[in-house]
């Protein structure tokens, strides 16, 4: 069974896609007028007792029987029988909404919160309602017969597909579309999902650095930490002896930087290694 999840993606696709043919759009206009003059006795009656859309219970029945109320909506047998066809062992129904509402609850349609009949949704049950065998196959002629997404092929009975058959019935796709186009009936879609939130990046001024003065700065302090050591007590004398390899370290790190010859992480890397043996020499 294909779920909805999995599938509603490709039926926005095709439905943004499809249309009608011109050679069709007369009687799909037809079937859709059809519909929509037994909308406020037939109907609206099934849709207030499952929520399923009055146009796709009318759309179902033109597929099933040409718009026969005197037939049970799943299948398009009479309603004063017993059904033998699938969905088997139905009825018999009193009326029209009885048989319907029988099918549409068999089917587990029912209950679907208003809101959520989006078209694709509508389009979904509309094909799982009818069979899924045709996703084996190419698009449903259920669906998009009399429009250019149909592509030939039909089930000409339970099972037994024959690709050289063409539908010559109209497809539930195409009365929807002339609903529309003609303001019959109006649809709503489902969300394209959550938007993407965008973080704000944090753009981060590096002041310039005057290379030219750190050098002389710490060339001047290397000049003196020789004779500061001579002047100076112990053990202080000691910890400015040991400053004069870090200012030569500092030293080389500036040249390297200011030569552009690697990249500023390696390069402050290096020279951080550099200093922790000098503080700290390997045993």
């Amino acid at each position: 069974m294909y779920t909805f999840a999995a599938t509603k993606a490709g039926y926005a696709k095709l439905w943004d896609a499809a249309k009608v043919l011109p050679a069709h759009a007369q009687a799909a206009l037809s079937a859709a007028t059809r519909i929509n003059e037994h909308r406020l006795a037939d109907f609206n009656p099934v849709e207030a007792r499952t929520g399923v859309p009055w146009y796709m219970v009318g759309c179902l029945l033109y597929r099933e029987s040409s718009l026969n109320f005197n037939t049970y909506l799943g299948n398009g047998q009479p309603l004063d029988r017993v059904t033998t066809e699938v969905p088997k062992g139905r009825g018999p129904f009193s009326s029209f909404e009885a048989g319907a509402v029988d099918a549409l609850e068999h089917e587990g349609m029912a209950g679907i919160a208003p809101g959520d009949w989006t078209i694709e949704r509508v389009l979904y049950w509309c094909e799982r309602f009818n069979g899924q065998g045709y996703f084996s196959h190419g698009n449903s002629p259920y669906l998009w017969s009399w429009t250019d997404q149909y592509h030939g092929g039909k089930f000409t009975s339970d099972g037994v597909y024959d690709a050289s058959v063409w539908d010559q019935q109209g497809g539930i796709v195409a009365i929807l579309k002339q609903m529309e186009a003609n303001g019959l009936a109006r649809f709503t879609r489902e969300p394209k999902g959550p938007p993407v939130t965008t973080v704000p990046t944090t753009t981060v001024t590096v002041p310039q650095v005057n290379f030219a003065q750190i050098e002389t700065a710490l060339k001047t302090v290397a000049g003196f930490l020789p004779m500061l050591s001579g002047f100076l007590p112990p053990p202080i004398g000691e910890i400015a002896t040991i400053g004069l390899p870090i200012i030569e370290n500092g030293l080389n790190l500036a040249a390297e930087l200011q030569s552009g010859s690697g990249s500023f992480n390696v390069v402050i890397a290096k020279h951080l290694r550099t200093l922790a043996d000098q503080l700290d020499p390997p045993k």
